[in-house]
């Protein structure tokens, strides 16, 4: 938790499949009581206790069905992009914007992540987590949960493992434009909780598994 009392929230390894699942069904949808017991047969075989596929659900859920009021609309848009834009690099920038719309401490990670990855082609994890502290603190919670983060983003494609353990490498930026682009520059500044210029939200370090065109 935030000294300001924000929580982490996004303190699960989530799947990629599992995203595009449960989006794809919403999207065209499905019941909330009918997209629960799908999502738990999904993850069933990965969590069989119920607590540990609750609070796995939890994070899913906040990112594409629950979301916060000020990111519905976001999510309604995704939902229409995720219908139109069938491929893998559209379904990770989607899954990519929603987390940094609806959990700051994603974005505060995916923008550490950013300003490091400018500066070098890896990305150590403690280093990661480093400035990160003021804000989050250092204790196992945030330190698991930003393990567990760069775990989601080594599934999505975001991350790359390198042959050091903890280490990780930038990927190949997706190129995004025309619509997709400016609904990712949208979720910067819904993320930023801020006015920001729309140059500034493309250019954003919290992108950097992106290249923004047009």
């Amino acid at each position: 938790m935030a000294a300001n009392g924000t929580t982490i929230g996004f303190d699960r390894k989530v799947r990629g499949d599992w995203l595009s699942a449960v989006a794809l069904r919403h999207a065209e949808g499905m019941t909330h009581v009918e997209l629960r017991r799908f999502a738990h047969r999904m993850l069933g075989a990965v969590y069989p206790d119920d607590q540990a596929r609750d609070k796995t659900l939890t994070v899913i859920f906040h990112l594409w069905v629950n979301v916060p009021k000020r990111a519905v609309a976001l999510r309604d848009a995704a939902e229409s992009l995720l219908l139109s834009n069938p491929g893998p690099g559209a379904h990770l920038a989607l899954h990519w914007g929603l987390g940094i719309a609806t959990y700051p401490f994603f974005y505060d990670m995916a923008n550490s992540a950013g300003h490091l990855l400018a500066m070098e082609h890896s990305v150590w994890l403690a280093e990661l987590r480093r400035p990160l502290g003021a804000r989050w603190g250092q204790g196992p919670t945030a330190t698991r949960a930003a393990e567990r983060i760069v775990n989601s983003w080594v599934d999505w494609g975001a991350l790359r493992e390198t042959d050091a353990r903890g280490i990780y490498a930038g990927p190949r930026r997706v190129p995004l434009s025309g619509e997709l682009a400016s609904w990712m520059a949208e979720a910067v500044r819904l993320g930023r909780d801020a006015e920001l210029p729309a140059c500034g939200a493309r250019a954003s370090p919290a992108l950097f598994p992106f290249e923004l065109r047009g």
